[in-house]
C-alpha cells in the first residue's frame, strides 16, 4: 500500500556521528528517518507558543504543508508527513549530494526556519515556534517502515482529531 523508496537494507553503512543540544542523533547515508518536531509551549501556561493557534489550523497547516513538499526531491525524498496540532511527523530519505547525505540537522533547521517565517505572517508575531530538538529514528527494515508508515496514518485517530484517519486533511503519502 504505501512503496515508494528503496532504502537499501541490505547495503553497508557507514555512521555519521551529530550531537546536537540533549538528543544524539546518528546518521548514515542511503537510510529512511522518521522524524518528529514540536511546537514550543508557554513556560507558565503549558500551552503551545503558538496558540490560540494550531499547527492543524487552515492557515498555518497549508504554509507548513507547502514547506515540508518543496524540499521533497531537493533536500530528501518523502514518503509521509501529518502535520498534528501541536507538532509534525515526517518519513523521509536524505538526498545524497557529492556521496554524503543532507543531514538531518540541515533538513530539520530549514523546515523550521522557513515554516516559523511563514506561520508567523499568519500569527502577526516573529520568532521561533519551535522547540529546538527534534527526534529522529532510523528505519531498520521494511517491517519497521511499515509500522511507521501505520503510525503516521493513524496518529489523527489515536489523538481523538477524527474517527477515519481518511477525513484528516494534513497528511501526505508519496504514490
Amino acid at each position: 500500500m504505501f512503496t515508494c523508496h528503496d532504502y537499501g537494507f541490505m547495503r553497508q553503512l557507514r555512521f555519521r556521528y551529530q550531537y546536537r543540544r540533549k538528543l544524539p542523533h546518528f546518521q548514515s547515508n542511503g537510510n529512511g528517518y522518521f522524524l518528529t518536531t514540536s511546537v514550543k509551549r508557554h513556560p507558565d501556561s503549558g500551552l503551545p507558543i503558538i496558540y490560540p493557534y494550531a499547527l492543524s489550523d487552515d492557515r498555518i497547516a497549508v504554509k507548513v504543508m507547502q514547506t515540508i513538499k518543496h524540499f521533497d526531491r531537493k533536500m530528501y525524498h518523502l514518503d509521509a508527513c501529518v502535520i498534528m496540532p501541536d507538532h509534525l511527523h515526517m518519513l523521509i530519505h536524505p538526498a545524497v549530494q557529492m556521496d554524503t547525505s543532507v543531514s538531518l540537522a540541515h533538513i530539520m533547521h530549514t523546515i523550521k526556519r522557513i515554516t516559523a517565517r511563514r506561520v508567523n505572517r499568519v500569527r502577526h508575531a516573529e520568532g521561533s515556534i519551535w522547540q529546538q530538538e527534534y527526534y529522529d529514528r532510523r528505519i531498520r527494515s521494511e517491517e519497521d517502515r511499515s509500522r511507521v508508515l501505520q503510525y503516521i496514518y493513524e496518529n489523527p485517530l489515536h489523538r481523538g482529531l477524527v474517527s477515519d484517519p481518511e477525513e484528516w486533511q494534513w497528511m501526505y503519502f508519496c504514490e
